[in-house]
């Protein structure tokens, strides 16, 4: 039993049973294809160890090129560095030199600014001194006329306290000789209206209306005192005026 190549069924003899496809023919024509497709097979192979063969020889080439390139490039890079390192060893050769004469300048101005600084301090000094020195001075002035001042404060206060104590003592003398006078005029007064009231059982009427009236003008003139409205010198003036008028 063998498989059709046509229809894939199993069968027998030089026919296919199904359908009639020549199975020897078809053998045949297989091992002609097998034979062709080896050859096929053999020149496919022989084409891709040729393709291969140039494929590793483009290989090849390219990493010789390549290699060729790494090792050109490795020297440009080489030589770049070498360069590059050169530049940044002149250029910190230079920022040295130049460190070196900025300190030297900066050491030349702190120096001048030192000095400058000295100078102006000595100056400050100098001129704190002479302040200091005018402060004392006009310190001792103002004490001075401080002084002078307080002295004439002091002597305008003494003059002030003695006026106030002279004037209080001259209101209080005005008082006692006021009482004194007040006292002394009531005195005068009693003894007048005594006087008088002796003089009413000697004399006649008119002159009894006489005395009534100085009696009156006496009893005023001791009130106007006693309530201020007069002074002591008038109400003694007017009570020796009565007492006169009396006598008469």
């Amino acid at each position: 039993m063998v498989r059709c190549p046509n229809c894939g069924q199993e069968t027998s003899g030089g026919d296919c049973q199904w359908c009639n496809y020549p199975i020897l023919k078809g053998r045949q024509e297989e091992a002609r294809k097998a034979k062709e497709a080896e050859k096929q097979a053999k020149r496919q192979a022989a084409i891709d160890a040729r393709e291969k063969a140039k494929r590793e020889a483009e290989e090849a080439r390219r990493a010789k090129e390549a290699e060729e390139k790494a090792k050109r490039q490795a020297a440009i890079d080489a030589r770049e560095k070498a360069k590059q390192e050169a530049e940044e060893a002149r250029r910190a050769e230079e920022a040295e030199k130049q460190a070196e004469r900025q300190a030297a300048i900066d050491a030349r101005e702190k120096a001048k600014r030192e000095a400058r600084e000295a100078k102006e301090a000595r100056r400050q000094t100098a001129i704190g001194a002479r302040r200091a020195k005018e402060a004392e001075r006009q310190a001792r002035r103002q004490a001075a006329i401080d002084a002078r001042e307080k002295a004439k404060r002091e002597a305008i206060e003494a003059r002030e306290k003695a006026k106030q104590k002279a004037k209080e003592t001259e209101k209080q003398a005005e008082k006692e000789a006021v009482a004194a006078a007040r006292k002394k005029t009531k005195q005068e007064a009693k003894e007048v209206k005594e006087a008088a009231r002796a003089l009413l059982s000697q004399i006649d009427s008119d002159q009894a209306e006489h005395l009534e009236e100085c009696l009156k003008e006496l009893e005023n003139t001791r009130e106007e005192l006693g309530g201020g409205k007069i002074g002591t010198e008038e109400a003694i003036q007017r009570l020796r005026d009565i007492s006169e008028r009396i006598s008469k």
